[in-house]
């Protein structure tokens, strides 16, 4: 496990999830390479790590203990609950029907795609989108998008992720009022506020 671990922390990986497309079963293949493929964000800190041609071999074989030999989960995973530990670079717009990606310049500009009119793509399900222009206020986003690069100007979706609400904050009397018997707390009394 521990060489497994140092491939896990060189990879900057946290959770199963960011090993997959956005449809929760296929396997990203750039984390079967012995690259690094992913800035580590502040708020996640690994040791520096390097690891072995070995350590990968190990890897590799670890990962088809979880991914089938088609690259695919033998069960797919949800939908996510909360954002994901690691932030997606693609994103799109429903309502507006744009793909669009943040720049990695400090400027907060972003790049917009439109989706490009019947488009053959080899992959069933994958849908072409060109780039369009960019701008300084991003559409709002309604999924994560896993993206594959075609050319400067112009990407395949493989598969989009909605992106999750955000979680429903209850007081703690919204919570006991939750509750079907209310016995348990008929005593019981808030100091202050009761928030």
């Amino acid at each position: 496990l521990i060489r497994i671990n140092r491939v896990r922390h060189f990879k900057g990986i946290l959770v199963l999830s960011e090993l997959t497309h956005c449809d929760g079963i296929t396997l990203r293949k750039e984390y079967l390479s012995e690259d690094r493929i992913q800035s580590v964000e502040e708020h996640h800190r690994y040791p520096i790590e390097r690891p072995t041609a070995s350590d990968f071999g190990l890897w590799r074989t670890a990962l088809f203990t979880v991914f089938s030999t088609t690259s695919t989960l033998y069960r797919p995973l949800g939908k996510y609950l909360r954002h994901p530990p690691l932030s997606y670079e693609w994103l799109y717009s429903s309502s507006n029907d744009l793909l669009f990606r943040h720049s990695s310049a400090p400027s907060s500009s972003v790049a917009i795609y439109v989706k490009t009119p019947s488009v053959s793509v080899s992959r069933r399900n994958a849908v072409q989108f060109t780039l369009s222009c960019t701008a300084v206020d991003p559409p709002v986003a309604t999924h994560y998008a896993s993206v594959t690069s075609l050319t400067d100007s112009s990407v395949t979706v493989h598969s989009f992720a909605p992106v999750p609400s955000p979680p429903t904050v209850l007081s703690l009397q919204e919570v006991i009022d939750s509750f079907e018997d209310h016995t348990m707390w008929d005593r019981f009394s808030f100091d202050e506020d009761g928030s």
